[in-house]
């Protein structure tokens, strides 16, 4: 599945949002911390809560989790601005 031309022109994110329901019960897959890290990612960005003391000593699992929420959240942009077109 993630191999497959569409997860690359969709991304992983929004490929599994679709086809995670026909084989699996998200709410069982989705982990406390993964739910915390988004909830991290929007304190962080809307209210500008530094992600650390300074670069040297920032979280790289944070870090990296971070940029995959961006990415997600950029798609998902670039789709509503599609389907509103």
């Amino acid at each position: 599945m993630i191999k497959q031309p569409t997860t690359e022109k969709h991304g992983l994110g929004q490929t599994l949002y679709y086809n995670l329901p026909f084989f699996s019960n998200p709410n069982i897959l989705i982990r406390d911390w993964q739910i915390e890290m988004i909830n991290d990612y929007y304190l962080c960005k809307n209210f500008n809560v530094p992600l650390g003391d300074d670069l040297d000593n920032l979280s790289s699992f944070r870090t990296d989790c971070f940029i995959l929420i961006e990415n997600e959240f950029n798609k998902i942009e670039k789709l509503n601005a599609k389907e509103n077109a």
